[in-house]
C-alpha cells in the first residue's frame, strides 16, 4: 500500500450496498492505516446504515438506490464540496480486497 506523507489530502471512498457483514472490518482497515474515509451507502436493503451508525462510522446514504457510478459520484461530491480533499482512493467494501484506483481531483495542483 502507498502511504502519503500528508493523509489530510486523501479521502478513501467506500461504496457499500448490502455490506452490513463486512463494512466494520473494511473501515477498521482504513482507520488502522490512519486514513480519512467516507462510506457511501447505496440505499442498502440490509442494515448497513444502522451498522455504520452504531459503530460511529462516517457515512452518507443515498435516498434511493442509484448504482455504483452515481454512488461514486456522491462520494466525489462529498470529497470536493464537504472536505476539500485533493486525492481520492476508492476501495471496495469487501475488506480483504483493496483497489488501486486513485483519482487526482485537482489535475494542475
Amino acid at each position: 500500500m502507498v502511504i502519503m506523507k500528508n493523509s489530510d489530502k486523501l479521502l478513501v471512498i467506500i461504496p457499500a450496498y448490502n455490506e452490513c457483514k463486512s463494512i466494520v472490518k473494511t473501515v477498521q482497515t482504513v482507520k488502522d492505516n490512519k486514513l480519512n474515509y467516507i462510506v457511501v451507502d447505496d440505499c442498502s436493503y440490509d442494515p448497513t446504515d444502522i451498522v455504520c451508525k452504531d459503530n460511529n462510522i462516517n457515512y452518507i446514504r443515498n435516498k434511493k438506490n442509484l448504482g455504483l457510478s452515481k454512488t461514486m459520484r456522491n462520494g466525489f461530491k462529498y470529497a470536493l464540496e464537504i472536505c476539500s480533499r485533493k486525492w481520492l482512493w476508492i476501495c471496495s467494501s469487501i475488506w480483504w480486497w483493496w483497489s488501486t484506483w486513485y483519482w487526482n481531483c485537482k489535475r494542475n495542483a
